[in-house]
């Protein structure tokens, strides 16, 4: 799976976390663009790169309506864990697939 990172800020143990669980290849958006504006820069630059996958923070809309529109497999979207109790643990992956449902994991 070729997954499409659309984030800034550097999240390794995210990525270690997904890597875990699923194959994939990490493919930079910034590589490509500048900045993120709207479902269609991403789309751009999925057909460009023959990405099958989203990696986004926090943006289920996008992650969604890419999902709907059959331009992705899946997505992981990634948000903050506000469980104060699992600080070793900051960020909540939520994987949704196109065909399978919501997986949800912590890194």
């Amino acid at each position: 799976m070729k997954a499409l990172v659309c984030v800034k800020m550097d999240l390794g143990k995210v990525y270690e976390e997904i890597k875990k669980r699923y194959d994939v290849e990490f493919i930079n958006y910034y590589d490509e663009r500048v900045e993120l504006r709207d479902t269609n820069d991403i789309k751009d630059v999925i057909q460009k790169t023959n990405s099958n996958a989203l990696v986004i923070y926090a943006n289920f809309e996008y992650a969604i309506d890419l999902l709907a529109t059959g331009d992705i497999d899946t997505a992981f979207v990634i948000v903050r864990n506000r469980n104060p109790a699992e600080l070793d643990k900051p960020f909540v992956i939520y994987c949704i697939e196109y065909k399978g449902g919501i997986n949800k994991f912590k890194a």
